[in-house]
């Protein structure tokens, strides 16, 4: 709740009073953002650490229980670094840096029994904005065109979005281009967690229990299910800048911004992109033949007293590309 509370002091301190709301220009692009707040839960997991399947089993219910509502941005550490991004690193030291596995929902770090109960609270928030994307691609890159809406009078130039790339792939052995090696991805096996079917049967990783709803009343994933890593964060559109680029830069009037605004029309286009790589990892094209790939809008809010950032709102474009 106490975050909650530092939310809404923000807003009100970004806000300013206006006479009139400005006649949105044009629209045009994605669709016009509604007057709804996604939860952001950013999850860090570690492969060789099987209490990582305890927060994905709880990011399950979560996600079952509030449908809709929350945007998962996965963190994955391993040694072998398949699925590794460092810019993660940079997101996290603004949240103080937790050690896998972790959730950070919003601004808050919560332990897994706590994620279903603290994501109701998240949930209450009024949004300061919201943002859609529409994704399209060439032969070199990800086109994503976003719109933001504004949902209260506001005076600030920090306010900055940036595109995400996800991944979502399975934990198993993947080929590579030397004969006999693999890049091993499974999650570190653990009684009850998950386990390893051995040979012939698929090397991979399987749930070795059955994941429930919070009130254990359905079945959620059965148990021998493949565990996969999902949402994990692989590629950002802004490399020079953690948060991305100032909103104001897409906007002629700078920092002030008022309710009913719409910034993404063809009068003021957001378009970031992504370049296409043949490999993610450049040992198995396997693995990145095999990883649907999706991408997620952030909008962030960096707070004038503590300097830090905070999520203001995000949006998952629900289609997904693969990498030829």
């Amino acid at each position: 709740m106490k975050k909650i509370l530092l939310f809404s002091a923000l807003i009100a301190i970004l806000s300013s009073c206006g006479e009139e709301d400005p006649i949105p220009t044009v629209d045009s692009g994605p669709a016009t953002p509604q007057e709804k707040y996604n939860v952001l839960l950013m999850m860090g997991s570690d492969i060789q650490n099987p209490g990582s399947a305890v927060y994905e089993e709880a990011r399950i219910q979560a996600l079952d229980e509030y449908s809709g509502s929350i945007n998962t941005l996965h963190m994955v550490s391993t040694a072998v670094g398949g699925l590794y991004e460092p810019d993660g690193d940079s997101i996290m030291m603004n949240f103080q840096s937790p050690t896998a596995p972790f959730f950070v929902l919003d601004d808050e770090e919560v332990f897994s029994a706590d994620l279903v109960n603290k994501t109701k609270f998240a949930l209450r928030k009024k949004p300061l904005l919201a943002v859609t994307n529409q994704v399209s691609q060439n032969d070199t890159a990800w086109i994503i065109d976003h719109k933001v809406k504004f949902f209260m009078d506001t005076l600030t130039s920090d306010i900055y979005i940036d595109t995400y790339m996800l991944g979502k792939s399975k934990a198993r052995s993947y080929t590579t281009e030397i004969p006999g090696m693999t890049l091993d991805l499974r999650m570190a096996a653990s009684q009850d967690l998950i386990k390893h079917p051995p040979l012939p049967l698929p090397h991979e990783s399987q749930w070795d229990k059955d994941v429930l709803t919070e009130n254990e009343k359905r079945v959620l994933v059965k148990k021998g299910t493949t565990f996969f890593y999902e949402n994990q964060f692989l590629a950002k559109f802004d490399s020079t800048g953690t948060w991305g680029y100032p909103l104001g830069d897409y906007w002629p009037f700078g920092g002030e911004y008022y309710k009913g605004d719409i910034i993404g029309t063809d009068d003021t286009p957001i378009r970031q992109y992504i370049r296409k790589f043949k490999s993610k990892n450049a040992a198995s094209p396997d693995y990145v033949s095999s990883t649907k790939y999706t991408f997620m809008s952030i909008v962030w809010v960096r707070d004038p007293l503590t300097g830090s950032f905070v999520h203001a709102n995000s949006y998952i474009n629900s289609a997904t590309f693969t990498v030829k």
